[in-house]
């Protein structure tokens, strides 16, 4: 749950208020992305920064400077994680103990919407186009 600080909650079985499993200052997400959650790990956009913490105690693992700014949310595949900025600028990075940017894609288009994934292809939304990169 993003906002002031991030929050990871646990259902009540009998529908009443959640339990709060941890929060976390340093794990904030600002802006407009929505943390993800991928492999036991949360990953949240504070500006260009991507951070990324131990989703079952919050512990922060690391952070990595992006090209920003930055309104859609990440997405995850194959092993990846793929964020795209305002510029339609494309990151790929390879999580794990030290994280890299493998590849960038850049359509040279306004892009804000979140991309989405299906049948092994991305889908990313301009104001303008629909693209489509992978399979055909």
């Amino acid at each position: 749950v993003p906002g002031k600080q991030t929050a990871a909650l646990k259902p009540n079985p009998n529908l009443g208020t959640p339990d709060v499993v941890w929060s976390s200052t340093k794990v904030k997400a600002n802006g407009y992305a929505t943390p993800l959650y991928y492999r036991d790990r949360i990953y949240t956009l504070n500006g260009p920064i991507l951070i990324c913490a131990d989703a079952t105690n919050g512990k922060q693992l690391w952070d990595l400077r992006l090209k920003g700014p930055i309104d859609a949310s990440p997405i995850a595949a194959d092993g990846r994680i793929f964020i795209v900025n305002e510029k339609g600028l494309t990151q790929v990075i390879q999580p794990g103990e030290q994280p890299k940017i493998i590849t960038e894609n850049n359509l040279a288009d306004d892009i804000l919407a979140t991309p989405a994934i299906a049948n092994g292809a991305i889908f990313l939304r301009s104001d303008k186009m629909l693209y489509c990169i992978g399979k055909k």
